[in-house]
């Protein structure tokens, strides 16, 4: 009898801790409140309530790390439209090719500017990138810095694989990790993504998009609006340790006393303006 009721408790908890992980956050507190009630109509007393207090924040602790999401996030890629060629980029082997026709009405819409996807044009294979260092190392090394890859894929050809590549090296150059996403549709433009953390140690992100031609005369895959995003986990981390990119903290840094300056500015005129006022009336 204590066995099975043994069991049963447990498999309560796992199907709380399951729910909890699946759900969002009002699904969080009530589970959590099921698992307060459960353990009541089974006559507890809470005579162990420290240690159900620590398996309620243990799994809400799961449960919130599981939601984290980026905030300050910032464009880290230039030229994301290849509307300067290849400016801002990296050929590292291959020759390449701007085209139009590729794109659709709305890609063709989304600046004043002419937009290109860029192609391996007759490469067996083709590799290009860009090197992003404008890192705060702080916010990489705490554990807090998240990343968001996308890129728009498209191709002539089934038997021509291309892939976007997120590679995360460290202050020597030497890899740390790698993440990838293939594509093979023919024909069809889709939105490839990646996101995560930041490798700890992290000093450069190679943003990279490699195709090969193993049929036909040209290399038929295409590359439109690359973009990647870094940011923190939480506005916490931004307090602790600053925006991710080097850049935008430092222009924060600046504005920050000029924006003092303008309110302490506001404040004096105010002050003038009252005590002008007042000689008037006097």
């Amino acid at each position: 009898m204590q066995r099975n009721r043994l069991q049963q408790k447990s498999y309560t908890f796992y199907k709380v801790a399951k729910e909890i992980l699946q759900s969002d956050f009002f699904g969080h507190v009530y589970c959590l409140f099921f698992l307060y009630c459960c353990d009541a109509r089974q006559g507890q007393k809470m005579k162990n309530w420290k240690k159900s207090i620590a398996a309620i924040s243990m799994l809400a602790g799961i449960a919130f790390s599981a939601q984290a999401e980026m905030v300050s996030g910032e464009e880290m890629l230039k030229n994301i439209y290849f509307t300067d060629g290849i400016d801002e980029w990296t050929l590292y082997q291959g020759n390449y090719n701007l085209n139009t026709s590729f794109l659709t009405a709305s890609q063709n819409a989304i600046t004043e500017e002419q937009e290109y996807a860029i192609l391996g044009n007759q490469s067996n294979y083709f590799l290009f990138g860009q090197e992003i260092t404008d890192l705060n190392t702080a916010l990489v090394d705490n554990g807090h810095m998240m990343f968001d890859a996308q890129v728009g894929m498209n191709s002539t050809n089934n038997n021509d694989p291309a892939r976007m590549l997120v590679r995360f090296l460290d202050e020597n150059g030497d890899e740390i990790s790698t993440a990838a996403t293939a594509q093979y549709r023919r024909y069809q433009w889709t939105r490839n993504a990646l996101d995560g953390y930041v490798p700890e140690g992290t000093r450069i992100i190679v943003m990279m998009f490699e195709s090969t031609k193993l049929s036909g005369n040209y290399n038929s895959s295409a590359f439109f609006n690359p973009s990647l995003v870094i940011g923190a986990d939480s506005d916490e981390a931004v307090e602790s340790f600053g925006l991710a990119s080097l850049t935008a903290q430092q222009a924060a840094l600046v504005s920050a006393p000029a924006s003092l300056a303008g309110l302490l500015m506001f404040c004096g005129l105010v002050r003038l303006n009252g005590r002008s006022a007042r000689i008037k009336v006097s």
